[in-house]
């Protein structure tokens, strides 16, 4: 076992190498691009990996727990999409099968995960004890209790909690750690885990950084396919982390908002669907508060920032999906900011308008389906915003992209027929319609010309 011991000791030391590149500042925060000393540092992690590897390949059988605690508190850091680890890296820990390196470009081994068989309760609790808790005991969530993983009553703000954070330093990859923990476990063990577990994903997911809010997502979503929902309900969880969602769902501020926005969308959703069935009155609550809350306020924002608003949109036509016709109420609010959306934008680029058109296209048809009995109210907006984006799309621009073109335009046709199937009398309106393009009455003659199915 010395081969192991040695090499875990080097893949150790090399962690802490990391924590020093960016100059006592968090690793995570290190620029990909620009940082030589960090593709340096993945290079020569990746041998020691593949050295561990197969160590594990031929000793796994013989591990003890200590060791097997180990080796995973070392090799998850990297399995996650993180400036520190890329797909080599990924594939020596997780085990995939791929070409890994120069020196073994076509060898499939299980990778250094895969070679532990299971991660039984006693694994998990010495992963989780000895290495995570650690590392987050200085930045304590103070919205629960720590022995209990319980919601704490009248607690204080989490602005507490970012005084000290020495997790970004010494603790990269700290959160695959959690998730790998969370994939491998027994669903029978979480109940005794959960204090071990929750204080940590809530510190990541209130972090006042969207990066780090990202990972919290990620470790949350990977809680959520484990914990049954009496267990969420009991322990006030779920309630946390409604909130700690709904914070992350508002920060709009940051480069990677739209990455924020994309992942704590479905994840609200899917505590939404495992603690509030469909019979529930409060399930009705939460989704509804996604608009009125996070979405229609953030367009003011948003409306700035093209790559916010595409996220936006496409945050929207899930609730939408979710809320069914009791997004009617909304009409209001969504159909006007979707025309909007379609409409052309002079002074945004061409390729992120586009996006934008085709997301508030996919939306809109979405919306006009769950609200059939109210669109023939809006039939003359709508129209008159596919015509626009007709007219737009048919003009060449530098930076146009054509395969945009068929996907957006199979959009606008597919709102056009839904606005036939909602107003018979559409078609002997359109005259009346206040488009100023000059093509925009032979584009709607092009598309009445559409077979009605």
């Amino acid at each position: 076992m010395q081969d192991l011991e040695s090499t875990l000791n080097d893949l150790s030391s090399s962690l802490e190498t990391l924590s020093t590149l960016n100059e006592g500042e968090p690793p995570l925060e290190l620029d990909t691009e620009s940082s030589e000393a960090l593709v340096t540092w993945k290079s020569s992690t990746l041998k020691i990996l593949e050295r561990l590897e197969n160590v594990l390949n031929r000793e796994a059988a013989a591990l003890s727990l200590a060791e097997r605690a180990r080796v995973i508190s070392l090799a998850a850091v990297f399995i996650g999409q993180d400036n520190f680890t890329n797909e080599a890296c990924r594939a020596v820990a997780q085990g995939k099968s791929q070409s890994r390196s120069t020196t073994r470009p076509t060898e499939v081994l299980q990778g250094c995960l895969g070679s532990i068989d299971t991660v039984d309760r006693a694994v998990a609790t010495r992963v989780l004890n000895d290495y995570i808790k650690p590392l987050f005991q200085a930045s304590v969530h103070p919205g629960v209790h720590l022995d209990t993983g319980r919601m704490k009553h009248n607690a204080i703000s989490v602005q507490s909690m970012y005084d000290e954070q020495p997790w970004k330093v010494k603790g990269s990859g700290s959160w695959n750690i959690l998730v790998w923990v969370l994939w491998s476990i027994n669903e029978n063990d979480i109940e005794i885990l959960w204090p071990l577990i929750i204080p940590p994903l809530l510190t990541l997911l209130d972090d006042y950084k969207s990066t780090y809010k990202i990972r919290g997502v990620e470790v949350t979503n990977a809680l959520l396919k484990k914990a049954p929902s009496s267990l969420l309900r009991r322990t006030g969880v779920d309630e946390l982390l409604f909130k700690s969602l709904r914070g992350a769902l508002q920060n709009l501020t940051s480069d990677s908002s739209p990455e924020l926005l994309c992942t704590a969308m479905p994840c609200y959703l899917t505590l939404v669907d495992l603690v509030l069935p469909n019979d529930d009155l409060n399930r009705y609550a939460k989704l509804t508060e996604l608009i009125t809350d996070v979405i229609i306020p953030g367009w003011l924002y948003a409306s700035s920032r093209v790559d916010v608003m595409v996220a936006s949109v496409s945050a929207l036509s899930l609730v939408v999906q979710a809320l069914g016709s009791g997004s009617i109420r909304f009409l209001k609010a969504i159909i006007p900011q979707l025309t909007e959306n379609l409409t052309p934008k002079e002074f945004s680029p061409v390729q992120k308008t586009r996006e934008l058109q085709i997301a508030s296209a996919k939306c809109m048809l979405l919306v006009m389906v769950n609200a059939r009995p109210r669109i023939p109210y809006w039939r003359v907006r709508i129209l008159d915003s596919i015509l626009r984006c007709w007219v737009d799309i048919g003009e060449s621009k530098p930076g146009d992209i054509e395969i945009d073109h068929g996907e957006l335009r199979e959009c606008l046709m597919s709102i056009f027929r839904e606005l036939l199937t909602t107003s018979g009398n559409l078609l002997r309106k359109l005259k009346g319609v206040a488009v100023k393009d000059s093509g925009a009455h032979h584009v709607g003659r092009e598309m009445t010309d559409l077979p009605e199915g």
